[in-house]
């Protein structure tokens, strides 16, 4: 909120500054319930909402290496990366947090 009330009225005589967000590993950091809400907020039908919930809880890893076998586990976080649909979630949840 800082940033975008600086953005907005910025002081004078002020040098420019620049600004980095750090995006690495962002996909699999999406948090499950926040993207949900953002796209109820943002209007999505509820049974679209549900459709993609289904879609994003209880997916399951596990990783092979040669002949070892991992653990199986449940992903909890992130989008499926490598999918049509990864980067447009992110970008929902990454909209949402602009002001109107």
């Amino acid at each position: 909120l800082q940033l975008t009330h600086l953005l907005h009225n910025p002081p004078r005589h002020s040098a420019p500054v620049a600004v980095s967000i750090d995006f690495s590993l962002a996909f699999d950091r999406v948090w499950h319930p926040a993207l949900l809400y953002s796209l109820h907020c943002a209007g999505l039908p509820t049974s679209l909402c549900k459709l993609l919930k289904s879609y994003l809880v209880e997916r399951w890893v596990q990783v092979r290496t040669g002949t070892a076998l991992s653990q199986i586990c449940e992903i909890q976080t992130g989008v499926p990366q490598g999918s049509v649909l990864g980067p447009w979630l992110f970008n929902a949840l990454t909209a949402s947090f602009d002001p109107p």
